[in-house]
Protein backbone atom coordinates (compact mmCIF):
# COMPACT_ATOMS: atom_id res chain seq x y z
CA UNK A 1 0.00 0.00 0.00
CA UNK A 2 3.02 2.62 0.32
CA UNK A 3 3.78 1.95 -3.40
CA UNK A 4 0.22 2.38 -4.09
CA UNK A 5 0.09 5.75 -1.91
CA UNK A 6 3.42 7.17 -3.47
CA UNK A 7 2.98 6.66 -6.30
CA UNK A 8 -0.63 8.41 -6.19
CA UNK A 9 0.93 11.08 -4.76
CA UNK A 10 3.33 12.25 -6.56
CA UNK A 11 1.26 11.86 -9.64
CA UNK A 12 -1.29 13.98 -8.10
CA UNK A 13 1.13 16.74 -7.93
CA UNK A 14 2.53 15.83 -10.93
CA UNK A 15 -1.15 16.19 -12.76
CA UNK A 16 -2.13 19.62 -10.54
CA UNK A 17 0.76 21.03 -11.59
CA UNK A 18 -0.22 20.59 -15.38
CA UNK A 19 -3.92 21.78 -14.95
CA UNK A 20 -2.70 25.14 -12.80
CA UNK A 21 -0.09 25.72 -15.35
CA UNK A 22 -2.45 26.15 -18.29
CA UNK A 23 -2.10 22.28 -19.79
CA UNK A 24 0.12 23.28 -22.53
CA UNK A 25 3.05 20.87 -23.19
CA UNK A 26 4.88 22.17 -26.47
CA UNK A 27 6.65 19.25 -28.64
CA UNK A 28 10.08 18.50 -27.02
CA UNK A 29 9.01 20.78 -24.21
CA UNK A 30 11.96 18.55 -22.04
CA UNK A 31 14.56 16.92 -23.73
CA UNK A 32 14.92 12.74 -23.36
CA UNK A 33 17.18 12.14 -19.94
CA UNK A 34 19.15 8.85 -20.04
CA UNK A 35 18.78 9.25 -16.14
CA UNK A 36 15.35 9.75 -15.95
CA UNK A 37 14.22 7.47 -18.57
CA UNK A 38 15.95 4.40 -17.02
CA UNK A 39 14.18 6.05 -13.35
CA UNK A 40 10.59 5.63 -14.81
CA UNK A 41 10.92 2.41 -16.49
CA UNK A 42 12.26 1.16 -13.24
CA UNK A 43 9.67 2.23 -11.05
CA UNK A 44 7.24 1.51 -13.64
CA UNK A 45 8.56 -1.80 -13.88
CA UNK A 46 8.08 -2.45 -10.38
CA UNK A 47 4.98 -1.26 -9.66
CA UNK A 48 3.15 -2.90 -12.57
CA UNK A 49 4.42 -6.30 -11.19
CA UNK A 50 3.84 -5.24 -7.34
CA UNK A 51 0.92 -3.10 -7.59
CA UNK A 52 -0.47 -2.77 -11.16
CA UNK A 53 0.48 1.01 -10.75
CA UNK A 54 2.94 1.15 -13.71
CA UNK A 55 1.43 3.32 -16.11
CA UNK A 56 1.63 6.71 -14.45
CA UNK A 57 6.07 6.94 -14.37
CA UNK A 58 5.91 5.96 -17.82
CA UNK A 59 3.20 8.66 -18.85
CA UNK A 60 4.93 11.11 -16.64
CA UNK A 61 7.79 10.49 -18.20
CA UNK A 62 6.64 10.76 -21.65
CA UNK A 63 3.95 13.73 -21.65
CA UNK A 64 6.83 15.81 -19.68
CA UNK A 65 8.41 15.55 -23.03
CA UNK A 66 5.82 16.76 -25.46
CA UNK A 67 6.01 14.23 -27.69
CA UNK A 68 4.16 13.32 -30.39
CA UNK A 69 0.68 11.23 -30.05
CA UNK A 70 2.49 8.40 -32.14
CA UNK A 71 5.77 8.37 -30.57
CA UNK A 72 3.42 8.54 -26.72
CA UNK A 73 1.27 6.02 -28.31
CA UNK A 74 4.03 3.36 -29.77
CA UNK A 75 6.28 3.80 -26.93
CA UNK A 76 3.91 3.13 -24.13
CA UNK A 77 2.46 -0.04 -25.94
CA UNK A 78 6.15 -1.28 -26.72
CA UNK A 79 7.23 -0.60 -23.06
CA UNK A 80 4.08 -2.48 -21.47
CA UNK A 81 4.24 -5.23 -24.36
CA UNK A 82 7.89 -6.17 -23.42
CA UNK A 83 6.70 -5.57 -19.74
CA UNK A 84 4.11 -8.01 -19.86
CA UNK A 85 6.07 -10.51 -21.47
CA UNK A 86 9.05 -10.57 -18.93
CA UNK A 87 6.21 -11.04 -16.06
CA UNK A 88 4.41 -13.32 -18.02
CA UNK A 89 6.69 -16.67 -17.07
CA UNK A 90 6.50 -15.65 -13.06
CA UNK A 91 2.16 -14.82 -13.74
CA UNK A 92 2.02 -18.52 -15.28
CA UNK A 93 3.87 -20.04 -12.44
CA UNK A 94 1.89 -17.95 -9.84
CA UNK A 95 -1.40 -19.19 -11.90
CA UNK A 96 -0.71 -22.32 -12.20
CA UNK A 97 -1.19 -22.88 -8.27
CA UNK A 98 -4.34 -20.97 -8.43
CA UNK A 99 -5.88 -22.32 -12.09
CA UNK A 100 -9.30 -19.82 -12.06
CA UNK A 101 -7.26 -16.95 -12.35
CA UNK A 102 -5.56 -18.45 -14.94
CA UNK A 103 -9.01 -19.12 -17.35
CA UNK A 104 -10.42 -15.67 -16.46
CA UNK A 105 -7.13 -14.28 -18.29
CA UNK A 106 -7.61 -16.73 -21.27
CA UNK A 107 -11.45 -16.07 -21.34
CA UNK A 108 -10.07 -12.04 -21.78
CA UNK A 109 -8.04 -12.48 -24.88
CA UNK A 110 -10.88 -12.50 -27.02
CA UNK A 111 -11.28 -8.66 -26.32
CA UNK A 112 -8.27 -8.22 -27.14
CA UNK A 113 -8.26 -7.50 -31.04
CA UNK A 114 -11.48 -5.23 -30.33
CA UNK A 115 -10.02 -3.13 -27.72
CA UNK A 116 -6.30 -2.69 -30.34
CA UNK A 117 -9.44 -1.56 -33.20
CA UNK A 118 -10.83 1.03 -30.48
CA UNK A 119 -7.30 2.70 -29.59
CA UNK A 120 -6.42 3.34 -33.38
CA UNK A 121 -9.89 4.75 -34.02
CA UNK A 122 -9.89 7.01 -30.99
CA UNK A 123 -5.84 8.02 -32.08
CA UNK A 124 -6.51 8.55 -35.70
CA UNK A 125 -9.60 10.87 -34.78
CA UNK A 126 -8.45 12.39 -31.64
CA UNK A 127 -6.19 15.47 -32.13
CA UNK A 128 -3.04 15.90 -29.89
CA UNK A 129 -3.96 17.94 -27.44
CA UNK A 130 -7.40 16.67 -26.71
CA UNK A 131 -5.39 13.27 -26.21
CA UNK A 132 -2.99 14.65 -24.31
CA UNK A 133 -5.98 16.34 -21.85
CA UNK A 134 -7.68 13.28 -21.75
CA UNK A 135 -4.45 11.30 -20.72
CA UNK A 136 -3.33 13.97 -17.98
CA UNK A 137 -7.11 13.96 -16.80
CA UNK A 138 -7.56 10.33 -16.38
CA UNK A 139 -4.16 9.99 -14.89
CA UNK A 140 -5.20 12.37 -12.06
CA UNK A 141 -8.49 9.90 -11.69
CA UNK A 142 -5.95 7.07 -11.26
CA UNK A 143 -3.48 9.09 -8.94
CA UNK A 144 -6.71 10.08 -6.91
CA UNK A 145 -8.53 6.12 -6.52
CA UNK A 146 -4.77 4.73 -6.05
CA UNK A 147 -4.31 6.93 -2.65
CA UNK A 148 -8.08 6.37 -2.12
CA UNK A 149 -7.31 3.08 -2.06
CA UNK A 150 -3.94 3.07 -0.27
CA UNK A 151 -4.99 5.41 2.68
CA UNK A 152 -8.27 3.45 3.09
CA UNK A 153 -5.79 0.10 3.18
CA UNK A 154 -3.73 1.91 5.46
CA UNK A 155 -6.33 3.43 8.52
CA UNK A 156 -8.45 0.42 8.37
Amino acid sequence: MIVNLGIGLITLVFTAQWFAKGRNAAPGAMAPSLSLGLLAGTVSGFTTFIAHAGGPPVAMYLLRRGVAKSVFAGTTVAFFTLGNLLKLPPYLWLGLKQPHTLWAALALVPAVPLGVWIGKSLHDRVDQKTLFFGCYLLLAIAALKLTADALRALLS
